[in-house]
């Protein structure tokens, strides 16, 4: 511990030095940002790396290790590049071993002991753009795998068939938590502020699209769990044929966003204009089941949705015509 002298600057300010040791240990130089901490009678101060990528959380002795551990994981989930939780007590090694050891749940980051007070959480993963596209199509394969045995469901639907369904819906739940996870931490630092914009907008449409297949396999299969009208072979003929136009509309989205094609996106819009006049040609049909009509309805929903993502990835291929004005 050092004790410095307290100094007056004009009329109102007071002021201290920081130790030159300290200062030349973190490299801080004049005109660099500090990040204060106010607790009572304690003023801490804080290097920053970055200051627009840094964050600091501070956590109590007496917190249970849980909470710790998952304050850590919702910065690292949310692709902070850079953060440190700190204590107000010495921590020990245990608590570092424990609080670490959220490395095993997240590969993405360098986790080390600074000192003992605190703990760093460094990104050290980016996606690229290639790999964010290469997601997305992953996506789409499963989705299609997934569509199809709901289909295969439909008519011979059984105990097997259910935990089938089953192990299919909670796939696409930890794929969304992933994909969202990896949306978080793709390479936003592009030097460019339109390439910047057009790759966040990118990875909003993207993660639209997940969602909205997500949404419609979930509200499928809980039709399908609970129906207790069997459907004709016909109707399951009609939804195989329907269904595959739906993925060639996505699939040709994804395209067209990927290649950053207007021809492209003209082509989803007939397919989708297509896809909307199949089914409401379907729904007039007065002696469909009640499982169908439902089925069929809740395409019509996400294809609303759908037809906002059209929009957006138009909105995405014209950005390409502006440039910085410098």
């Amino acid at each position: 511990m050092e004790v410095r002298k307290v100094q007056r600057l004009g009329s109102s300010s007071l002021i201290i030095t920081l130790p030159k040791s300290w200062v030349n240990k973190v490299g801080i130089k004049a005109g660099d940002s500090v990040y204060i901490i106010e607790r009572e009678k304690e003023l801490r101060i804080i290097a920053f790396e970055n200051e627009e990528v840094y964050a600091v959380v501070e956590f109590e002795k007496n917190q249970p290790i849980e909470e710790i551990k998952n304050k850590a994981k919702c910065l690292m989930y949310a692709g902070i590049p850079y953060f440190i939780l700190k204590s107000n007590e010495l921590i020990t090694d245990d608590i570092a071993r424990e609080v670490m050891s959220v490395k095993d749940e997240n590969k993405d980051y360098e986790i080390k002991k600074v000192d003992s007070f605190s703990i760093s959480f460094k990104l050290v993963s980016k996606m690229t753009d290639e790999d964010i596209d290469a997601i997305l199509r992953e996506s789409l394969i499963s989705f299609e795998g997934a569509i199809n045995k709901l289909l295969e469901s439909l008519t011979s639907f059984n105990e097997k068939s259910f935990d089938e369904l089953k192990k299919v819906k909670e796939a696409f739940e930890l794929r969304a938590s992933n994909i969202k996870h990896f949306f978080n931490i793709g390479d936003l630092s592009a030097e460019d502020p339109i390439l910047e914009k057009k790759a966040k907008l990118k990875m909003t449409i993207y993660y639209s699209i997940y969602n909205i297949l997500r949404n419609l396999l979930d509200t499928l299969l809980v039709l399908i769990e609970i129906g207790e009208e069997d459907i004709s072979k016909n109707e399951v003929e009609y939804f195989k044929n329907i269904f595959g136009l739906y993925l060639s509309l996505i699939w040709e989205v994804a395209g067209a966003i990927t290649n950053e094609s207007l021809k492209r996106i003209e082509y989803t819009n007939k397919l989708f204009t297509n896809i909307s006049n199949n089914i409401s040609e379907f729904l007039a049909n007065g002696s469909l089941s009640s499982l169908s009509l439902k089925m069929a309805s809740a395409i019509v929903y996400s294809l609303s949705y759908v037809k906002t993502v059209i929009n957006d990835s138009t909105c995405y291929i014209h950005l390409k015509d502006a440039h910085i004005n410098i």
